[in-house]
C-alpha cells in the first residue's frame, strides 16, 4: 500500500499538535483509508495521474477525520 500522506500531514489536518499518544491509532487509521479510497476508486494509489493523487489525498484525509 503506497503511503500518500505522512503522519505529520494527517495530524495536521486534525488539529493535533504536540500530542503523539494516538500515533498508532492515526497510522492505523492512514491505511484503512488509503485502502477504503483504492476500492472504492478500483484502483491502486500507485497508478493514479497527479491530479488524481491531489484528489485522493484530500479523501484520505477526510476519510481519516471520520475514523478519528
Amino acid at each position: 500500500m503506497a503511503e500518500i500522506l505522512t503522519l505529520e500531514e494527517v495530524k495536521r489536518h486534525l488539529n493535533i499538535i504536540d500530542y503523539n499518544g494516538d500515533d498508532a491509532l492515526i497510522e492505523g487509521y492512514l491505511a484503512s483509508a488509503v485502502g477504503y479510497v483504492e476500492e472504492i476508486i478500483c484502483r491502486k494509489i500507485e497508478e493514479l495521474t497527479p491530479r488524481e493523487l491531489a484528489v485522493c489525498k484530500q479523501a484520505v484525509l477526510l476519510v481519516v477525520g471520520d475514523f478519528y
